[in-house]
């Protein structure tokens, strides 16, 4: 059991109460994996705007 002894799942339906079944078939993200793979910071702004 987890948050509130729920199941994710209990909570996943709490929040989003159409939630399809097949969400549980949605594979895990490793976090830390995609945090260190992602670009760093900032913001993609062109340095020589044409009209």
């Amino acid at each position: 059991m987890y948050k509130e002894g729920k199941s994710p799942w209990q909570l996943a339906a709490e929040k989003v109460p159409n939630l399809k079944k097949e969400a549980l078939m949605l594979p895990p993200i490793d976090l830390d994996i995609a945090i260190n793979t992602c670009a760093l910071g900032g913001n993609y702004v062109l340095t020589n705007p044409f009209f």
